[in-house]
């Protein structure tokens, strides 16, 4: 399916990125992407957001009866199902956050170019198999 939609992607648009929108000025890219200056550094918002991400999950994962399951569920999910842990449902809402992260780093990608492109990602896929297997097999 990923074949088919790339292609025929490439092949509606020539394989060139559309500009279909200007983002600029819209209170939703100053808030996902907008950039300001520290010193001569140029700083975008989506550090803050990922660093915020960063910090919420780790806290999550680490201090509370959630993480706790997410931990059971991946360390040992007999065990945690014989101790009434929600290893199932532990899993379906990693899915969903999975996904929801997934579609904001999309949006703010998309903000930033201002662009849709058929060809992004393109190489990524044996990569992110990878990683799936190496942080199943740990």
């Amino acid at each position: 399916m990923l074949l088919v939609v790339r292609g025929t992607a490439a092949v509606r648009h020539d394989g060139f990125p559309q500009r279909t929108w200007s983002a600029e000025g819209s209170w939703l890219t100053n808030i996902l992407v907008g950039d300001f200056y520290v010193g001569p550094f140029r700083v975008y918002a989506s550090l803050f957001w990922f660093i915020g991400a960063a910090i919420v999950l780790g806290y999550v994962l680490t201090q509370s009866r959630v993480g706790n399951w997410i931990q059971a569920a991946g360390g040992n999910p007999n065990a945690a199902a014989r101790a009434a842990s929600t290893s199932t449902k532990s899993k379906i809402g990693l899915f969903i956050l999975s996904a929801v992260m997934a579609s904001l780093a999309g949006v703010i990608s998309s903000l930033r170019t201002s662009a849709a492109n058929p060809n992004s990602g393109t190489g990524y896929e044996l990569e992110v198999i990878a990683m799936v297997v190496i942080g199943a097999r740990r």
